[in-house]
């Protein structure tokens, strides 16, 4: 790799850890469900991970096998604790099976009374997933958070991580966007989900 191929790396690799240094670029929400939402966001590490994550599945389908095995193998240079199927022969079956679940967030905002919103995020998996486990471990799992514009405050109702998945989460997240169109296919070959 040329000295400018490794320069853009390292300046993707600090833009993803200083994210929250451009958040002034970001369109500020306009109306009062667009603002709970994203009130959840900022404070909630389950309303965070639950609105990246519904990003980052919706662009599943385009997720390649050469796509995949390139940020796996960048990946493994990153993380030590986990590891990644990078074999090419399996890459393509967990690409297909990642492509078959077609995972989603659903999210739901509700007015609950004056300023005081619910919002509610409920990750599915298509029935035509190959991983039966994996379908009753997810399907029917919901978070809940509430958020009240007037106090500028929101906490989760049902569905809290316990501390330990969100250490892990909070950590996981500012790479999520390096990960390109196969967030879903690295879980599914990290070998972290039942089945996998």
């Amino acid at each position: 790799m040329k000295a400018g191929g490794v320069a853009l790396v390292l300046v993707v690799v600090l833009l993803a850890g200083c994210t929250e240094a451009l958040d002034f670029l970001k369109p500020k929400p306009k109306t009062p469900e667009a603002k709970a939402e994203a009130l959840a966001r900022q404070q909630t590490v389950e309303g965070e991970a639950l609105a990246t994550l519904a990003n980052a599945f919706d662009k599943t389908r385009n997720c390649s096998e050469e796509e995949y095995l390139r940020v796996a193998e960048l990946a493994k240079s990153f993380v030590k604790d986990v590891k990644l199927e990078t074999d090419p022969a399996k890459a393509q079956a967990i690409v297909a099976a990642s492509k078959a679940c077609d995972p989603r967030v659903d999210d739901r905002t509700t007015r609950q009374a004056e300023s005081v919103y619910r919002i509610e995020y409920e990750v599915r998996l298509s029935p035509s997933c190959p991983y039966p486990e994996l379908l009753q471990q997810v399907q029917g799992q919901k978070v809940v958070v509430e958020a009240n514009l007037q106090t500028g405050k929101a906490r989760v109702l049902e569905g809290d991580f316990d501390e330990a998945a969100r250490q892990q989460i909070e950590a996981m997240l500012p790479g999520l966007p390096l990960m390109g169109n196969c967030v879903a296919a690295l879980t599914l070959g990290s070998g972290l989900l039942p089945g996998a």
